[in-house]
């Protein structure tokens, strides 16, 4: 197709069979000799029009390694037909002495005029920027810089596969990486500061001490990846899987984990203050020394999670699920647990001053030892509050917690709560509490009653001598009936 754009006459190009490179030569021979144009313009203007990249590999949005590069436009006075390959040469080697690094390359030639796109690392494209900007320099390769842009992002096409690739300590801040494959990859102590990463793949990636923060990484997969110690403040990670990852110490302060999904992660020591957590599964995860004051963990699943040593003050677990998680000791101080589900829940130790149980489902969760001044419970399920001195409650401090229209608790239990300082609406009825505690009195008299007959030493005499005649119930009967043991009674 080229040879055909040039109009390349008969006989100067190798027959098809030949090398590549030989025909390429003949041809560079031709454009640069008598009988051709005399330059290499023509031939770039066609190669332009046909989207063909000139001075660069096929991959011209990405360095060798695989890393995406940065890319600087600037314009020349002049017309790119007016040089030959020499000045082509001379031109990129006069914006690499500029930038002090030869891997700098002309990543497009426009046509029409003199105007370049370089590529290469931001910090050399920025010094050549800056060079021309402050007027330091105003001529590259003897022609005229008539603008210059900004040092951007090159772009990357989608689906970038860079597994297993080894990207330790690489600068991908700001670029668009969106659906690309970093499966298995080594991004140790990588800044991928403010990078898209929507939809990526990080499975398995080794991102340990990486900068992540203000990154979009929603939808993005990073199960079984090791995150610990990473930074991802303020990234967006909605609906993102972080199942099985290693999390341990890693920052996600002020994150988006919406709808995210961590289960079985490891997430010793987190630090998730002011995270958006709602409706993300955190099933089993280990939350021990986490941080997570004001966090957002409603409509979360965080059954069986672990949350001792844990900070959660001023969190919010409106509607999630809580069953059999562990929070022995924790500090939830002014916490909300409205209408989520606690069944089996335990918070011995735990400090819940001002917690907000409203409408929760507390049946069998244990608050022994626990600091509830100010809670409320009003609305709550404490159904299968069994012995509210001995098990629940034990030890506990409830005054002034108010447990106004909480259902499954007995009149009696209510008045055990207003001795121990809480608020009961409504009052319980005392009536009931005292028919309760004459039926109690009445039964203890019964049982005192059998006891005395069952050692009264006639009764004792009367049954030693009833054994073998008549069984023990036959003997009990007639005792009870007031028969003697008389000797006629024993004949």
């Amino acid at each position: 197709m080229v040879e055909i754009a040039l109009a390349v006459p008969q006989g100067v190009m190798p027959a098809p069979h030949a090398a590549t490179g030989q025909r390429s030569a003949a041809l560079i021979r031709w454009l640069e000799g008598s009988s051709g144009p005399g330059h290499l313009g023509t031939l770039l203007d066609i190669l332009v029009e046909m989207g063909i990249n000139v001075f660069s590999s096929p991959s011209s949005t990405t360095e060798s390694n695989g890393i995406p590069g940065y890319t600087l436009n600037i314009q020349l006075e002049g017309d790119i037909n007016e040089l030959d390959r020499e000045k082509l040469d001379q031109l990129v080697f006069a914006f690499q002495e500029l930038a002090q690094n030869y891997t700098v390359k002309v990543n497009r030639v426009r046509r029409g005029s003199i105007e370049v796109e370089l590529r290469g690392l931001a910090a050399s494209l920025n010094r050549i920027k800056t060079l021309i900007d402050s007027d330091e320099v105003s001529h590259v390769s003897g022609l005229l810089v008539t603008r210059i842009g900004n040092v951007r992002p090159a772009e990357v096409p989608e689906g970038l596969d860079l597994r297993n690739a080894n990207l330790s300590g690489a600068d991908l801040s700001d670029t668009d990486i969106s659906q690309a494959n970093f499966s298995q990859a080594n991004l140790r102590e990588a800044n991928l500061s403010r990078a898209n990463l929507h939809d990526a793949d990080l499975s398995r990636a080794d991102l340990s001490g990486a900068n992540l923060s203000d990154a979009d990484l929603s939808q993005a997969n990073f199960s079984q990846a090791n995150l610990r110690e990473a930074n991802l403040s303020k990234a967006n990670l909605h609906d993102a899987d972080l199942s099985q990852a290693d999390l341990r110490w890693a920052s996600f302060d002020r994150t988006n984990l919406h709808g995210a999904s961590l289960y079985n992660s490891k997430l010793q020591g987190i630090n998730l203050d002011w995270a958006d957590c709602s409706n993300a599964n955190l099933r089993e995860a280990n939350l021990r020394k986490a941080e997570l004051r004001n966090t957002v963990l409603d409509g979360a699943n965080l059954t069986s999670a672990v949350f001792v040593g844990a900070n959660i003050q001023e969190a919010s677990f409106r509607g999630a699920s809580l069953r059999e998680a562990n929070f022995r000791g924790v500090d939830l101080r002014a916490s909300n647990f409205e209408e989520a589900f606690l069944t089996g829940i335990s918070l011995v130790d735990a400090n819940l001053q001002g917690a907000n149980f409203q409408g929760a489902n507390l049946r069998d969760a244990i608050f022994q030892g626990a600091k509830l001044r100010g809670a409320d419970f009003r609305g709550a399920n404490l159904s299968d509050l069994e012995d509210l001195r001995l098990k629940q409650f034990f030890r506990a401090n409830i005054e002034q917690a108010n447990f106004g229209r909480a259902s499954g608790l007995s009149e009696y239990e209510k008045f055990r709560l207003i001795r121990r300082g809480g608020v009961v609406s409504p009052p319980p009825n005392y009536i009931k509490i005292l028919i309760k505690f004459v039926r109690n009195a009445v039964g203890l008299v019964a049982i005192g009653s059998l006891l005395v007959t069952l050692f009264n030493p006639d009764f004792i005499e009367f049954f030693i001598a009833s054994f073998g005649a008549a069984s023990v119930v036959s003997a009990l009967d007639r005792f009870m009936d007031g028969e003697s043991p008389s000797d006629d009674n024993l004949a």
